[in-house]
Parts: C-alpha cells; structure tokens; sequence
C-alpha cells in the first residue's frame, strides 16, 4: 500500500503539472490574442497601393501615303484612280449623289451609272 507521504508527493506533483499546463494554455491563449489584435489592426489598414500596370505600346497603325490599286486582266493593267479620273472627266456638268464605275477588262472600257441610271453614252475608253 502507497504511504501518505507517497500519495502527498505524487498529488503534489500532479498539481504541478497541472499548473505547468495552465501556464502554457495562459501563454497560448496571449498569443493567439496578439496575433488576433495584429491580424484586426493589419484589416483596418488600407492595403497598399499597387503600382499601375504599364500598357502595351498601342500597334502602329498602317498608314501609307499614298495607295493604288491596279487591275491586270488579259494583258492590260487598268490604274484605279486613273479610271475615276477619267470617268470624273467625262461627267463633267452632269448632277448625281452616286456614281457607280464598272470595268470591263474584255472591252477595255468603263461604264458608269449616275443615281442608278445608266445609258449607251456613259462609257470611257481605257
């Protein structure tokens, strides 16, 4: 059988083991309130400012000088603005609000069409 002594050593030494827990939860527990206080202070902080991305340069825009566009067909090239000049040329004191130019490579000619009406005269050689 344990003796009183035995059992008063050995409580004694579950009690300070006991309070050796207690510490520890005492020291948990301020931990976890700093961190908790960090945490709610960092909240209230307005968070930094990043800086603006940079945009990608904008793609140049192709804009030539000058453009042409030529038709090849059976062996003859037909210059478009040449064709619009002509064509301008021969409307000379004549009203539209559209003029409509076609070429017909096989005849070498264009005809054009004043406000959707056309006739035998209205064609330029090319």
């Amino acid at each position: 059988m344990a003796t009183k002594k035995t059992v008063e050593k050995a409580a004694q030494a579950a009690v300070a083991e006991v309070k050796k827990a207690e510490a520890v939860v005492e020291e948990k527990k301020t931990e976890v309130k700093a961190e908790a206080k960090a945490e709610a202070e960092a909240a209230k902080k307005p968070a930094a400012k990043k800086a603006p991305a940079k945009k990608a340069a904008p793609a140049k825009k192709f804009e030539p000088k000058k453009t042409s566009v030529v038709f090849q067909a059976d062996g003859k090239e037909f210059d478009c603005d040449e064709v619009v000049k002509n064509v301008m040329k021969a409307c000379k004191g004549k009203t539209a609000k559209k003029l409509e130019i076609y070429v017909n490579a096989n005849e070498g000619a264009a005809y054009y069409v004043l406000d959707g009406e056309g006739s035998a005269e209205y064609k330029v050689q090319l």
